[in-house]
């Protein structure tokens, strides 16, 4: 081989080791994006299993409550009845904390973060929702000079839980307001 070979050779060799890196931080990148639309996934089916199951556990905590105090006239048996239901519900509620627990990340990522254009990409991904519910968006998004320091997948996992548990408590036509300041 003669030196011109050996070097178009190398640069060959050079370009294909630069590719194979390229080609690996791809998959790491791939793999993270996929992550992040996991847990967003997860963090809206948390928030609608705990909408979902909270209100009602809640109702059935403050049934078993009341029987407990007025031990209202019943069967003598009542009473481990009234026990059954609240170990019941307490299963019920711990699974569901573990269930939102397991959605969190657990580490934070702090940036410099512009709330006003977060609160806009998570209004984005909740206008389905809004529209669907015939609710309206009253916002007022005010100036932000300086970014704020936060994680912002959680802070926008959090806000998208916040906004989704307003409009499903809310009415049809009802309105759902945010609204930022410095």
């Amino acid at each position: 081989m003669n030196n011109r070979e050996e070097s178009t050779d190398e640069a060959l060799r050079n370009r294909c080791a630069e590719l194979e890196q390229q080609i690996t931080q791809l998959q790491i990148e791939q793999r993270e994006v996929m992550e992040v639309d996991r847990i967003e996934a997860l963090s809206r089916m948390a928030a609608w299993v705990s909408h979902e199951i909270k209100i009602p556990l809640s109702e059935i905590f403050m049934a078993v409550d009341f029987l407990t105090r007025f031990k209202m006239q019943a069967p003598e048996n009542s009473q481990v009845m009234v026990e059954q239901i609240r170990k019941a519900s307490a299963k019920v509620d711990n699974v569901v904390k573990k269930m939102l627990e397991f959605c969190s990340p657990k580490e934070l990522t702090l940036a410099a973060t512009n709330i006003g254009r977060l609160v806009e990409s998570v209004l984005e991904k909740v206008e389905p929702e809004l529209v669907s519910s015939g609710i309206s968006i009253e916002k007022a998004l005010g100036p932000v000079n300086s970014p704020v320091l936060v994680d912002e997948k959680r802070m926008a996992q959090a806000l998208t839980s916040i906004c989704l548990r307003s409009i499903w408590s809310m009415e049809v036509n009802g309105t759902l307001g945010i609204r930022t300041y410095q």
